[in-house]
Formats: structure tokens, C-alpha cells, sequence
């Protein structure tokens, strides 16, 4: 085998033999692994070898960063040029990595003039804490899914970083904490969404959340979005409307509120995505009351529109109830009343009522009128919220399926078996959840610490 002679500085040497040494073992370990097994044995020692090595390099690579800082007399912000001093002999810190446990030693700078001090280099690395902000991440993202007994064992498996399930809440809820806080004052965010295409789509909704105080309370759930039009659909192919993706600009809050605290909030948070005008702005929902009471008064003059899916769900409702479940005549009134409601909207339901009314026997009408009266009175309060023909037409969403998605994600963390929450931190979860799964995520971890 041919050999090379490379200079090495001599702090460089241990690093340098302890990759070589790595690169042998595995050279042996290829040869005397098990047929099937190779790839495997080879790559568990990569991963157990290279976090060692990676955590000396690391760890080497730090110290030089903090010896030059303080060669050159770094001080913490309340010290000036002239009266900084060091105190003490410099004192080590454990930082939680991704890569290993790194000691960090520096020393503690305090103003000769008696003021607050500190340990300067900290700042000067970014660290803050026990855990490397890689590190807090992994775990908010592993958080945000599964619960923290979950979190803790994925993470010793995938990061080899131990951490306690106390921890791993503390650490998730206190980020969930200042998400909440982040959202509404995001500005890169705010910036992108303004810039890019396609009409505003406000979805509402609500979930469920179990308290410890209070037992189960609403999560009143927000969706922001911007989305460009689709193709135009024919009425009778309604079901195969394929819309554009929300050009990655869906945006999600939530919290436990009365109606009137929460739609309070949404003028603010659409100001701050560069929404200023309510007319342009297309709002989506299910029939209950509080959604729409909310949209009339904090989005004067937005387009409204009834999840088409919900009003359908009604129009089953009604004809199972008259003519019984599992019927032929079920299907073929169904099937022709939802094309009345997509076709003409308020009037295609009152011709509908007309038919199934136009019976002979007052006795069976009046049995079908018990069910027709529920009918309209549903459909009565949403009249100007039928637009389904039109919205076909400019391929434009007819669903608030966007929110309910969210209400669905929102509900696999904060409704797993068992679950149960302090109030206080329902929010902090709920918004952690949002921004996990929204271009938030990579704003907050950008200026986050």
C-alpha cells in the first residue's frame, strides 16, 4: 500500500490518529462481519465512532473560538474598553449537543465599576442554556408529534442525546410558549406571504382539548392561506375539482377563547400578512353560528362561503330521515338535491322542500315538513353562503377542508389517549403544533436562540 506524509499541527495529531484508528476498525469490521450484515455493522460503527470524533472536533473547535475571543479582551455589554476585568479562573459548562456533550470553559467578565458581568463568550458562540439550539429543535419537532416520553426515547435513538421526559416538556412548552408570541409579529413570514400569489382563504373551525380544570373546552382553530385559482369545473364533476397546493403560504393558529376574544385577533394577524382590504378576502366554514358571527364582524365585506361538505351533510340528514336509511329513494333524492344546491344555491333547496312536500295525505306531509322545517331553518341563516356554482366556475374551493386538516393535526397531539392539560398550557402546544407545520417553522428557529 503506498503511503503519503502530510504535516499536522501537533494539536491536530490525536484528532488525526483517531480517524485513522476509526477507518481501520471499519476496514476489519467489512472483512469479519457476516454476509448480511456488513452494511449494517459497518454503518452502527460509523454512527457510535463518528459522534465520538465529531464531538472532539467540535469540542477543540469551540475552545479555539473562545480563547481567541477573550485574546482579545471580549466583554459583556455592560463593561466598557477601560474598566473590564476577568474574575476568577475560567469555569466549565456541559452543553447538550447533537453531536455529544461539549465542555466549554470561559471565563466571567464583570465591570470594574461593580456592574452586572458575564460569561461573554457565551454570547459570542450563541448558546443559551443546557441544550444546543439543534438540539431544542429536534425535540420541539419530535415534541409537536408524539408525546414526551415518546420524544425522549426518539431522541436517544436518532440523536443519541438523553433527556429526561420533564425536560423534554419544559423544553417544548417554554418554545411553545414564545411561538405563540412569535406568530402574530413574524415579520419574515408576513413578507413572503404578502409576496406571493393567489387569493386570501380564511378557514375557521373548532376542536376539542381536555383541561384539568375545566374538563373539555373548544380550540377555536385559524387558517390563513394564500391559494391561485384552479381550472374551472363543470357542476357535475364538482367531486374531481383538483385545486393548486396553497403555494406553502398556510398559516394556522389556535387557542381556547370565547368567539368574541378570538376573532379579535384576526384583523391584527391579517395586517401583519399584508391583508389590509377584507374584500379580497375568501372565507370558508362549517354552519355553526359563533364562525359566521365572527366573519361578519371582524371580515366586513369578505366573501363567505358554506363548507359545501357540511351543507351536503344536512341534505342526507333530511331525505334518510324521510325516506329511511340504506333506500333507493335516499340515494336518488340525495344525489338530485345536492345537484339543486350546487346549481342554484338558496333557491335550489327551496324547490327541493317543494317537491318533497308535493304529496298526496296531509298525514305524510306533515311527517316529511318535520324534517324539511329543520332543513330550512339550517339553510336559512347561510343564504348568501351558497355560491357554489360560481366558485366551480372560477376554480375556486367550495371545502374548508384546510382547517379541518388542521384541526385533525392539532387533535392527534393534543387529544392522544389519555392526554389530559393544564389550561395555561394549551396554547403554547396548540401554536407549537401550527408552526411546526407551517414556513413559520424555519423563521422561528432562524432568530430563536
Amino acid at each position: 500500500m503506498a503511503t503519503v506524509t502530510i504535516e499536522v499541527p501537533a494539536e491536530r495529531e490525536a484528532l488525526v490518529r483517531r480517524l485513522l484508528a476509526l477507518t481501520e476498525e471499519l476496514d476489519q469490521l467489512a472483512l469479519s462481519a457476516p454476509d448480511g450484515t456488513v452494511f449494517d455493522a459497518c454503518e452502527t460503527a460509523v454512527i457510535e465512532g463518528g459522534r465520538d470524533l465529531g464531538t472532539q472536533i467540535l469540542s477543540e473547535t469551540v475552545a479555539r473560538r473562545v480563547e481567541a475571543a477573550e485574546k482579545r479582551g471580549r466583554r459583556s455589554e455592560s463593561a466598557s474598553a477601560a474598566d473590564a476585568k476577568r474574575t476568577g479562573a475560567p469555569k466549565t459548562r456541559q452543553l447538550v449537543s447533537a453531536v455529544g456533550v461539549i465542555p466549554i470553559r470561559r471565563r466571567y467578565w464583570q465591570c470594574g465599576c461593580g456592574g452586572d458581568g458575564s460569561y461573554a463568550a457565551d454570547a459570542v458562540l450563541g448558546i443559551e442554556g443546557r441544550f444546543s439550539k439543534t438540539v431544542q429543535k429536534h425535540c420541539c419537532r419530535l415534541g409537536s408529534d408524539f408525546g414526551f416520553a415518546a420524544t425522549t426515547e426518539h431522541m436517544q435513538e436518532m440523536l443519541g442525546v438523553s433527556v429526561s421526559a420533564e425536560t423534554a416538556r419544559t423544553m417544548v412548552e417554554g418554545h411553545g410558549r414564545a411561538m405563540a408570541t412569535f406568530q402574530p409579529k413574524d415579520v419574515q413570514t408576513g413578507q413572503a406571504f404578502a409576496q406571493a400569489a393567489g387569493a386570501v382563504e380564511f378557514a375557521v373551525d373548532a376542536g376539542k382539548v381536555n383541561t384539568r380544570e375545566e374538563g373539555w373546552k373548544d380550540l377555536k382553530i385559524a387558517v390563513i392561506s394564500k391559494r391561485e385559482a384552479g381550472e374551472p369545473t363543470a357542476l357535475a364533476k364538482w367531486d374531481q375539482q383538483r385545486l393548486p397546493a396553497a403555494a406553502t403560504m398556510v398559516l394556522a393558529f389556535a387557542m381556547i377563547a370565547t368567539a368574541k376574544t378570538f376573532r379579535r385577533s384576526w384583523r391584527k394577524r391579517l395586517r401583519g400578512l399584508g391583508v389590509t382590504c377584507m374584500a379580497g378576502v375568501q372565507a370558508l366554514g362549517d354552519g355553526a353560528g359563533w364562525i359566521w358571527k365572527s366573519v361578519e364582524r371582524a371580515l366586513t365585506g369578505c366573501t363567505q362561503t358554506l363548507d359545501f361538505y357540511h351543507a351536503c351533510e344536512h341534505l342526507h340528514h333530511c331525505a334518510q330521515g324521510i325516506f329511511g336509511e340504506g333506500s333507493v329513494e335516499l340515494r336518488t333524492a340525495f344525489e338530485h338535491s345536492r345537484g339543486l344546491l350546487l346549481l342554484q344555491g338558496w333557491a335550489g333547496i327551496c324547490q327541493w322542500v317543494g317537491e318533497l312536500l308535493t304529496v298526496d295525505g296531509d298525514p305524510e306531509r306533515e311527517r316529511r315538513r318535520r324534517w324539511t322545517d329543520k332543513l330550512i331553518g339550517y339553510f336559512s341563516k347561510h343564504t348568501g353562503r351558497l355560491n357554489y356554482a360560481e366558485r366551480l366556475a372560477t376554480g375556486r374551493a367550495i371545502g374548508s377542508g384546510v382547517v379541518e386538516g388542521q384541526a385533525k393535526t392539532l387533535g392527534l397531539r393534543l387529544k392522544r389517549r389519555g392526554a389530559r392539560w393544564n389550561r395555561r398550557n394549551v396554547q403554547p402546544m396548540a401554536s407549537l403544533v401550527c408552526v411546526r407545520h407551517s414556513p413559520q417553522w424555519t423563521a422561528y428557529w432562524n432568530q430563536a436562540v
